[in-house]
């Protein structure tokens, strides 16, 4: 664990604990009225349907709901559930705002709290799922398709939020898989579920000391290998910081989505202060897609900026926390007018049968794909090794870190260049780093920025490294990097008042 020295970033409390308005008698009154019911049966996979990828730039800008009524949305079904006509409709009125701010991704709790829809025998062991589930998930992705919604769909709010053995004992853990299971196939390769989230920072019951890190990162590594078995949905865990992320490495997880709220203003909780390539390389994340998963967004912030700024350094997505906020107890509201500004003006996306663009002639141009192959340079033999760009989502006048590693056959100076390269195999940016002295056999870091041009125009464009002759006239080596995209976002305009919501005086 590395998070003892950032528990003072949040309450001591949980968001749960914090947000929660629990409606029991309702609850409990819905599980008494479903008891007779025939328990739903898996249905077929959606037919010409496409799995959505946290990657897509129409999934970046998000939001959590993240409840309506608290452990009622999924299983309470017409008492207060998702397919009550009164939840439904509420629903409805905030998912179409969502759609007028061009947002897609909605991150939704399903069994927050003790997990009552989760039906168990006389030991505690998981025997299955309440039916409503599903009458409430059906209504909920029903609801997705009428505004063109993809949801992060997070199973528990807490590793003790349900039932202790459940994660401890090895035999009730495989039960509770195997209980899931049957929701995971029923929604298979649904094009309105964006990824299954496991928990909700599990790092607060570790680090309080209410469950050992172990068994949660068993139950972690079960949850996503019985997913992945189910379906080609993604998977991911919501951490408390960036730095939890380095407890779930090698879960088989997707993508990681940390949270950042604005008292993690420095060292290695601050999403601000760092990028994703530079994060994710400290905590372990192999490379997996970032997403903020909790952010805030509010009125009094300037939340276009915000997102500028996570998606300049490299961040998959950041959903902003909370549409529904008069349902939870911090009341923190998105404002939806800065995120529009910010969604409406992103780049298109590429079109899916652009190629990579082609090498460029000329020492001063960017070098060739070589693979990373060596080539000789007279006596020498240079060789490239890993390669990456960071960020590699920025605006025009931004800079581009470009990071080789080489290795040659014996000492040398070689010239190296990174090139910033438009569809037509143009370059329209780069850096040239003289006289890197390389030692024979070591394996040499070189690393530079690129400023790209105040003009350039939005779209995808590709990053090249090369190695050539100290005086810059022979190529020995190229190597493509990575793909990068460019965004053009106006200047943020004054946020506007929202019309107030129909909803406001609802509680629960």
């Amino acid at each position: 664990m590395r998070l003892s020295a950032k528990l003072h970033f949040r309450p001591a409390v949980s968001r749960a604990a914090l947000g929660r308005r629990a409606d029991k008698p309702a609850r409990w009154l819905a599980a008494l009225l479903m008891t007779s019911l025939v328990v739903a049966q898996p249905g077929p996979a959606s037919a010409a349907s496409t799995v959505p990828s946290v990657t897509d730039p129409r999934y970046f800008a998000g939001a959590n709901v993240p409840w309506f009524n608290w452990g009622c949305d999924f299983g309470c079904s017409t008492t207060n559930g998702v397919s009550s006509a009164g939840v439904h409709s509420a629903l409805a009125d905030g998912f179409a705002r969502l759609k007028s701010a061009n947002v897609h991704a909605v991150r939704w709790w399903v069994f927050e709290g003790d997990a009552w829809q989760i039906n168990h025998d006389n030991s505690g062991t998981p025997t299955g799922l309440n039916p409503a589930v599903y009458t409430d998930m059906d209504a909920a992705l029903a609801l997705a398709d009428q505004y063109d919604l993809a949801y992060d769909f997070v199973l528990f709010s807490g590793p003790t939020a349900i039932p202790n053995k459940w994660l401890t004992d090895p035999q009730q853990r495989q039960h509770l898989a195997d209980t899931l299971a049957p929701l995971f196939a029923r929604y298979k390769d649904n094009p309105r579920i964006l990824a299954w989230e496991l928990f909700n920072e599990p790092e607060w019951d570790i680090a309080n000391n209410k469950i050992q890190l172990a068994p949660v990162q068993a139950t972690v590594k079960l949850l996503t290998s019985t997913i992945h078995a189910q379906t080609k949905n993604a998977v991911t865990l919501g951490s408390a910081t960036l730095d939890g992320m380095s407890d779930w490495g090698g879960m088989g997880l997707d993508f990681y989505s940390p949270h950042w709220y604005d008292p993690m203003n420095s060292g290695s909780a601050c999403a601000p202060c760092t990028d994703a390539a530079t994060t994710g390389g400290a905590h372990g994340t192999g490379g997996a897609p970032i997403v903020l998963g909790e952010f805030y967004a509010g009125r009094d912030v300037n939340a276009a900026q915000r997102l500028k700024d996570f998606r300049a350094k490299g961040y998959a997505g950041a959903w902003a926390w909370s549409l529904f906020s008069d349902h939870t107890g911090d009341k923190m509201a998105i404002d939806l007018g800065a995120v529009s500004s910010f969604t409406s003006s992103l780049a298109p996306a590429p079109d899916a049968g652009a190629q990579p663009a082609g090498p460029v002639a000329g020492p001063d141009s960017a070098a060739p794909a070589g693979g990373g192959q060596a080539a000789s340079g007279g006596s020498t033999s240079v060789q490239l090794l890993a390669n990456w760009v960071s960020p590699t989502y920025v605006l025009p006048g931004q800079n581009v870190t470009v990071y080789q590693d080489l290795q040659t056959a014996a000492d040398t100076d070689v010239r190296m260049q990174f090139d910033v390269v438009d569809a037509n195999g143009h370059s329209v940016a780069s850096a040239i780093l003289d006289n890197q002295h390389v030692s024979q056999g070591a394996i040499s870091s070189v690393s530079g920025a690129v400023a790209l041009p105040n003009a350039l125009p939005p779209g995808m464009y590709s990053v090249k490294s090369g190695a050539y002759s100290p005086d810059g006239q022979k190529l020995l080596v190229g190597s493509d990097v990575a793909t990068l995209r460019v965004d053009a976002l106006p200047p943020t305009p004054t946020p506007v008042p929202l019309p107030p919501d129909d909803n406001s005086s609802a509680d629960t």
